[in-house]
Parts: structure tokens; C-alpha cells; sequence
């Protein structure tokens, strides 16, 4: 193969790079895929971070049954993407429902049950994000919400958890 033809291959595979990679990175900017509700992986073509998520997940009751969740920052910058649901300890499976009014940029997602999951709608910054959710009834012990919070395409914390709901006081 000449110098020349190979100059051109390799010419032409760096543009396909350069054009395609941003579109596959960028593949989630109006949320979390369906395909991302078992693993909480965000398609963003990296790693997630090792370090302890620089975000919180708060919860209060609200009533027996009725809890709010909130993103919360630790430190530092907002975030840009996010998908939050309930599970039982040891499962995949979101259970219960977000419900009522939600914040600006966000939407309900539904993996298994109709709003079971919430995430972003676009990838604007989020300073936080509070949502109302309710159980399926039934004992709250062993269940927590696990979210995945996305600062930018490459920096990501995958399946945090809050505080076990069976804990949390009225």
C-alpha cells in the first residue's frame, strides 16, 4: 500500500472520530435510555468515577407511605444528567412511583412500572433536584433510592444510595 493511500485511510478514519464520537457520547442528553435501567450506566462511552459520589441523596417522609428524595450537592459544581429509583436491597428492579409535579428539566422514566424511574430531559445544569415518590406497600425495610448523577460526559457516580427507608422517621 502506498504512503499516500495510507495517509488518506488514516485521514478519513480520524474525521469518522471525530464527527461520530461526539454524537455516541452525547447519545443521552434528553435522559436516561431505557437500556440504562437495570445497569444505571449512563452511555457515555467512560468509566465511572471510584470515589465516593460528590452528591447526597436525601430523603424525608412525607407520610406512611410518601417519601421525598433530593440530589443534593456536596461540594462544589452542579450536574448535568441524573436517574434516580427505589429498589429492594439485592435487586434490579425499581418498585413504587414518582409522582406529582416535577422540576424544570426532568421527566418520569418507566423501566418496568410507569413512572418508576425519574431522570433529566436536556443537560443543562442542575444545582439539585427534589421529587415525591410513593411505595407499593408493604414493609420499606431494605429499600433505598439508587441514583446515578452525571457532572459531564466523563465524570459520572454510578448506583449511590440513600438511607435505608425503613429508617427514615415520620
Amino acid at each position: 500500500m502506498s504512503g499516500f493511500r495510507l495517509c488518506s485511510i488514516l485521514a478519513l478514519s480520524a474525521c469518522w472520530v471525530l464527527l461520530l464520537g461526539p454524537s455516541y457520547m452525547e447519545a443521552t442528553p434528553n435522559g436516561a435510555p431505557v437500556e440504562a435501567c437495570v445497569t444505571m450506566v449512563p452511555q457515555h462511552n467512560a468509566n465511572p468515577q471510584a470515589s465516593e459520589s460528590i452528591y447526597n441523596l436525601n430523603v424525608a417522609r412525607l407520610s406512611a407511605d410518601t417519601f421525598s428524595v433530593s440530589i443534593a450537592l456536596k461540594t462544589g459544581a452542579g450536574f448535568k444528567g441524573f436517574l434516580i429509583q427505589a429498589r429492594r436491597d439485592g435487586s434490579d428492579t425499581p418498585i413504587g412511583a414518582f409522582q406529582g409535579t416535577l422540576p424544570a428539566n426532568t421527566k418520569f422514566l418507566t423501566c418496568s412500572a410507569a413512572s418508576d424511574s425519574v431522570t433529566h430531559s436536556d443537560n443543562s445544569v442542575k444545582n439539585g433536584v427534589t421529587f415525591t415518590w410513593r411505595s407499593p406497600g408493604g414493609s420499606l425495610t431494605g429499600v433505598k433510592f439508587v441514583a446515578t448523577t452525571c457532572l459531564d460526559l466523563v465524570t459520572f457516580w454510578v448506583k449511590y444510595t440513600s438511607i435505608d427507608l425503613g429508617a427514615v422517621p415520620l
